[in-house]
């Protein structure tokens, strides 16, 4: 059944375990495509340039940026990130829906562009857990432990403005709440409504 496809905006604090978990979700779910965010902070050890971020310099970023190649981007802690149009525009992924992961100011950036898109917010068990998953990274200073805990307090206070909420506690469990999410989005009427009247030939002055 061919449809609108979906945009699934998906935020989450730094230390929240969501890339690991939208890369379990997108194993399961058929057409389901995930954005590779482009990014000029380093690598850390266990990550793959163009498989967790395309890494680029500062200068490549601003040049894609003039030539409008992000449908958008945010400054992170001094490091840029950004969303590339191509998944987007690309025919490859005509029907399918995609999973962006994005932070917040993204998400609401995403959201006036699209406003159909879904939002999801994933949250760590505790504040206590995500400041222990934060430390155990030892890929930043205890001063940036601090400014990304302090940013992860300022995410969440926009959990309100989301769709749904999942507490990643139990991966499973957590990716079957966002895969029975992306399930039940596909089945909303507003979405399939015009493939139905088309297949049951229904016209719209036909219905009272």
């Amino acid at each position: 059944m061919e449809r609108e496809k979906i945009f699934f905006l998906v935020s989450a604090p730094s230390g929240s375990g969501k890339t690991t978990l939208l890369k379990e979700v997108i194993k399961e779910v058929p057409k389901l495509t995930f954005t590779v965010s482009y990014t000029t902070r380093p690598p850390r050890p266990e990550e793959k340039n163009g498989l967790d971020y395309h890494f680029i310099s500062e200068t490549e970023f601003i040049h894609r940026e003039k030539q409008n190649q992000f449908v958008e981007w945010t400054n992170v802690h001094g490091n840029l990130y950004g969303t590339s149009r191509d998944i987007i525009e690309n025919k490859q992924y005509k029907y399918n829906d995609i999973v962006f992961e994005v932070d917040v100011e993204g998400a609401n950036k995403l959201k006036k562009i699209y406003p159909d898109s879904v939002l999801i917010f994933i949250l760590p068990p505790s504040l206590e857990i995500l400041k222990e998953r934060l430390m155990g990274r030892k890929t930043d200073s205890l001063a940036g432990i601090e400014i990304r805990y302090k940013r992860a307090l300022q995410e969440i206070a926009h959990i309100e403005e989301y769709n749904y909420i999942i507490i990643n506690d139990d991966i499973n469990v957590a990716k079957d709440k966002i895969v029975s999410i992306i399930i039940a989005e596909r089945q909303k009427g507003k979405r399939v409504i015009k493939e139905v009247k088309n297949i049951f030939g229904i016209k719209n002055d036909e219905i009272s």
